[in-house]
């Protein structure tokens, strides 16, 4: 939320600076068609009955990170056309169109953990502890008990996510989303695939700011790598308007990329200082 408390606190010199710095950001670099039709086609297969066709698309990602320097580029972010408007037809039973203000972001990161220390962390764990972020309220419920994907117990599950995150009481944001995990067994190993969505539009306040945030799809890949390592690959889009604030697209697109960054950097350090 720093960018909230930088426009309600600074002076209006500051603030034109800001603007201009806004306005002249460099976007992320468009990510490699490869890769974000890779992200597209397991984000709409996640819940397939056949996992014939998302195995392969989880293959040829392992194979796609892995070839070259891809990895590494990968890790410093990627921005990435829209979703398909087919991917998120049938995630339930809310109409869903993909709109115009539609920015996405594609990030890879290598772990020095395995893959279910990496799954922990992400999405079983109390999350405001691990990122180190600060909410008001923070609420997970797994339909299934969730120790059964770290267990393998169990190879799908789904949880509901609510939350109410805020700076110096100054702006809200409440979100409510949905999300499912998979374990998928491949050439290469087992990988977990996590998907989540919001199922109603964020309420954000004050309304006078004209911030939305009217979707959000996300997709993570887990895959195995040597030594006990892991990569955790993923893709988001977001729907949202900036209001009044003072922000370019590009400038958007980059802070996108950046949150990932440091979330994935708040998964390392949190695993590392817990001992795993």
């Amino acid at each position: 939320m720093c960018i909230f408390h930088l426009i309600f606190t600074l002076s209006l010199v500051h603030i034109m600076i800001l603007i201009y710095l806004f306005a002249c950001a460099a976007p992320p670099p468009q990510a490699p068609e490869n890769l974000e039709d890779l992200c597209k086609f397991i984000f709409a297969r996640v819940d397939a009955e056949d996992e014939g066709e998302l195995q392969a698309g989880l293959v040829n990602l392992y194979e796609w990170l892995n070839t070259d320097d891809n990895l590494e580029q990968t890790a410093e972010g990627y921005q990435v056309f829209p979703i398909e408007q087919e991917a998120v037809d049938n995630l339930d039973d809310i109409t869903r169109i993909i709109g115009e203000k539609q920015m996405g972001a594609a990030v890879a990161f290598e772990h020095n953990f395995n893959t279910i220390d990496v799954a922990a962390a992400s999405f079983v764990e109390y999350w405001p502890t691990v990122s180190g972020s600060d909410y008001e309220v923070y609420e997970r419920e797994f339909t299934q008990d969730a120790s059964c994907i770290l267990e393998k117990t169990c190879t799908w599950n789904e949880y509901n996510n609510y939350s109410i995150s805020s700076w110096a009481g100054l702006v809200t944001v409440e979100s409510d989303l949905h999300g499912q995990v998979r374990w998928v067994s491949t050439d290469y190993g087992d990988m977990i695939v996590q998907r989540t969505w919001m199922k109603t539009p964020a309420i954000i306040t004050p309304e006078s700011l004209g911030l939305k945030v009217d979707a959000q799809y996300f997709v993570s890949v887990i895959l195995p790598q040597q030594d006990n390592n892991s990569i955790r690959a993923n893709a988001t889009w977001i729907e949202t308007e900036y209001g009044v604030l003072p922000v370019s697209e590009d400038w958007a697109k980059s802070q996108i990329v950046s949150t990932m960054v440091k979330q994935e950097e708040a998964i390392e350090n949190w695993l590392t200082e817990e001992g795993y």
